[in-house]
């Protein structure tokens, strides 16, 4: 039996995310719910269930979740803003953060794939916008796709958006966690 490839296998994943819609109705789902997968509430929901305070109103750093890790790895974003608290690292996160586009690069190519791609780029951005009207300086990802998509969204200010623990590592320096 031939193995899958990569490529193959990530195509898979994005069709299993899709769960039966077309393009154009997973773009709607994010257009109204800033995400293709979940309404709102159960993001909000699980973020107070993880502990995840309130979002400030304005800090140096906004937390962009993504559309899956607080589902898929809970316990991972949890611990993420644990140590965040414990270096005192100040943060805030979007309300309604928009999918970064990730699942839909996954898609085989075509018309549909491009259009998707395109619109993503205006959601990184309203991502970016969001952050930058609570002071953000900096957009840390909890997902490695999503700092990607944001990073290729706007490659003029790469270090403006980084992978969680890049965040967490900057402000470790030679500090000891207990």
């Amino acid at each position: 039996m031939k193995k899958p490839s990569s490529l193959s296998i990530w195509q898979a994943g994005a069709a299993a995310l899709a769960c039966g819609r077309n393009t154009e109705e997973q773009l709607d789902a994010v257009r109204k719910y800033g995400n293709h997968a979940v309404a709102p509430v159960l993001r909000t929901r699980l973020l107070a269930g993880l502990g995840v305070p309130r979002a400030r109103e304005q800090a140096e750093n906004c937390i962009i979740f993504g559309c899956y890790r607080p589902f898929a790895d809970p316990f991972l974003v949890r611990d993420y803003i644990r140590v965040l608290e414990l270096l005192k690292v100040d943060y805030t996160y979007l309300d309604q953060e928009q999918c970064c586009g990730m699942p839909f690069a996954m898609m085989p190519r075509s018309a549909d794939r491009d259009a998707a791609l395109a619109e993503s780029l205006a959601f990184n951005k309203e991502n970016d916008e969001q952050a930058t009207r609570k002071g953000a300086k900096k957009l840390a990802y909890c997902c490695m796709g999503c700092a990607y998509a944001a990073r290729n969204a706007a490659p003029d200010a790469p270090n403006r958006h980084v992978y969680m623990p890049d965040l967490i590592f900057d402000h470790l320096g030679q500090r000891q966690l207990a």
